[in-house]
């Protein structure tokens, strides 16, 4: 059986090795493209320092935020008088790490022209994105917490006294069973939500309140590292809440598979009967549990993807260099 570090290595070596290989084939044709056209060289120049600036901040906070996570959880491995508690908690607290370092960074600096033009729209955080990449999150987060607050008012306390398992009983028979997802683990869970959401608020500050590039011929180049960066950051924040929702979730269609499958002795076999509607409620959260904990490494894989081609994807369209740029 593969150790936990050994899937903790081949997960991050999945995540960044995949996102890598896009990254080189996508600046080979950058470069192409490039040496093919004719770009304003003062122009792309900026273009190449808002970009390299951009991904610079990107990568070091998405790295980071893996970085984190491995921490948190070898305190896991080591401190087994925890309860696992720190493999709940890791992906959100590694990723609002991350998020509070891109939010600390500080914006490039672009020297200031003569003339500069006024900023007429207002920026606001979510500005800078399809609303798709803002409500999604957001659901998620409400859907966990809902699934925390009900799991927590149907656990009962372990021998140790903690809500952490859950107990099924009839007339006759009596069973419990454990780790459940009870309070012992919900509240922690709940406050790294919430950390969660205001580390992404901030860093969607941050990108929506750095001034603009002071020139109006600039404003294209200007979405583009804001939109891009907006992707890292959503993508960063929806990743840890799909991962710590699947495996909570998992884990308490486990324990209430466990209280609601009976066993029963035959000679020398067992028969089993179960329990409904626990069990069916179990099998169902098992199987959401492992589709959210899939789909937070597609999109954790996502989020490394964009920040390591960022640079590819903020480039200065030639067709609209200020008149003053052009031949």
């Amino acid at each position: 059986m593969i150790s936990l570090s050994a899937a903790l290595a081949l997960i991050i070596a999945t995540v960044f090795v995949i996102p890598l290989i896009i990254r080189l084939s996508a600046e080979t044709r950058h470069r192409r493209r490039f040496a093919d056209e004719g770009v304003n060289a003062q122009h792309e120049q900026v273009a190449a320092d808002v970009a390299r600036h951009a991904q610079r901040r990107a990568v070091v906070s998405v790295a980071f935020a893996i970085a984190l996570f491995v921490a948190i959880a070898s305190v896991g491995i080591g401190a087994p008088q925890l309860l696992g508690l720190p493999f709940g908690i890791a992906p959100g607290l590694a990723v609002s790490g991350g998020l509070l370092l891109f939010a600390a960074s500080a914006p490039l600096r672009i020297a200031q022209p003569a003339r500069n033009s006024a900023e007429l729209n207002r920026r606001h955080p979510w500005s800078f994105g399809p609303r798709w990449v803002f409500v999604l999150p957001l659901a998620i987060a409400a859907a966990f917490v809902a699934l925390l607050v009900a799991t927590g008012l149907t656990a009962s306390a372990d021998e140790m006294g903690l809500s952490r398992a859950i107990t099924a009983a009839d007339a006759t028979t009596s069973s419990t069973a454990g780790p459940y997802p009870g309070w012992f683990y919900g509240v922690p869970l709940i406050a790294v939500t919430v950390v969660l959401a205001v580390s992404t608020l901030l860093a969607l500050s941050r990108v929506s309140a750095t001034p603009s590039l002071p020139n109006e011929g600039l404003a294209e180049l200007d979405r583009q590292w804001r939109s891009v960066s907006t992707l890292v950051i959503t993508k960063l924040s929806t990743s840890a809440l799909l991962l710590y929702f699947g495996g909570t979730a998992f884990i308490a269609g486990q324990a209430t598979r466990n209280v609601a499958t009976t066993y029963t002795a035959l000679g020398d076999a067992f028969s089993s009967t179960f329990r409904q509607p626990e069990f069916a409620i179990a099998v169902s959260l098992q199987l959401l549990g492992g589709l959210l904990a899939i789909s937070g490494l597609v999109f954790l894989a996502a989020a490394v993807s964009s920040a390591l081609t960022l640079r590819m994807k903020v480039q200065f369209p030639a067709d609209t260099a200020p008149a003053a740029g052009r031949a």
